[in-house]
């Protein structure tokens, strides 16, 4: 067993059984954004996915829950229904050991540097599912500030 980027462990070699074992997680890089002057700053968040079971996952769909205060503003994935702040996307069929990714923006207010805001990602499909712990992960945006010191020559 692994580890993934995000909280969420996962198993380092594909299952032995005839199902499928969805996946989804988030490189910690893409969990930061920049403070800027504007009301909103935009951030990045990157999100991969894939099947690890033996089997192509069918009618898979992937889910992203904004916590209030985010807003979406595109996806490099257009999604396919968006309602209120829950996102969603209906993916094509996800062969064995086969994965994906795209990059979702959010607006983020500008508030507290260090204010963390949750983005809940889940992913399912009809399929029996060999580990259904790593089916969902948490991942943050927040507001970094920037501190700007000029140097001064002699």
């Amino acid at each position: 067993s692994g580890s993934g980027y995000g909280n969420t462990p996962y198993p380092a070699a594909a299952q032995t059984t005839s199902n499928t074992d969805l996946w989804v997680d988030s490189p910690p890089s893409s969990n930061f954004s920049i403070d800027s002057s504007s009301p909103t700053t935009t951030a990045s968040t990157t999100i991969t996915f894939g099947d690890q079971g033996l089997i192509t996952a069918t009618n898979v769909v992937l889910t992203a829950e904004l916590e209030s205060g985010l807003t979406f503003q595109s996806a490099t994935l257009p999604p396919d229904q968006i309602n209120g702040n829950e996102i969603s996307w209906n993916l094509p069929d996800i062969a064995s050991l086969a994965h994906g990714r795209f990059t979702m923006d959010v607006s983020v207010p500008n508030s507290t540097a260090g204010t963390p805001y949750q983005i809940s990602w889940g992913i399912s499909s009809t399929n029996v599912e060999d580990n259904p712990l790593n089916n969902t992960i948490i991942t943050e945006v927040k507001l970094v500030s920037n501190l700007y010191i000029p140097l001064f020559l002699k």
